[in-house]
């Protein structure tokens, strides 16, 4: 008769559950950074570097534009050219926090952006799809300059 040790088998769990943990934290790092960067470049009025992180859709905001990205992105930015010919520009973020809910990782942005020397605040929430930043609610009444609908 032999004898299995089942110590190997709990330390395989354990590697098995952390290495889990560390891929689902390795996800909210990464959105993190994509987050921060997408309001960097609004920030600094780079559109077009912006753009990069936005999820581009046209009829159902869940399901990707019909539109080749590189023609969503010339469209997206011809919109910021409608946000610059305004005066609009993002001057400061304040607050970025996220919270998970029904398993969905949401990020909700805090700002100010300006319109021709006047400031105002702004409230975003979003979330990935696609690896791409959704801008779900907005506060901001320019948001449909600066956002992936095309």
């Amino acid at each position: 008769m032999t004898v299995i040790s089942k110590k190997p088998f709990k330390i395989l769990g354990i590697i098995l559950i952390l290495s889990g943990i560390g891929f689902y934290f390795n996800k909210v790092i990464i959105k993190d950074i994509y987050v921060k960067s997408y309001y960097q470049y609004l920030l600094k009025a780079e559109y077009d570097r912006a753009a990069n992180y936005l999820f581009y859709w046209d009829e159902f905001s869940d399901r990707p534009a019909k539109l080749p990205t590189f023609k969503a992105k010339n469209l997206y930015l011809k919109k910021t050219e409608l946000l610059k010919g305004r005066g609009y520009r993002v001057v400061e973020i304040k607050d970025i926090s996220r919270r998970i809910d029904d398993g969905l990782l949401i990020y909700r942005v805090k700002g100010i952006y300006e319109v021709n020397g006047e400031k105002n605040s702004f409230e975003d929430e979003l979330y990935f799809i696609n690896n791409k930043i959704m801008i779900e609610n907005s506060t901001d009444p320019y948001l449909r300059y600066r956002d992936g609908k095309i």
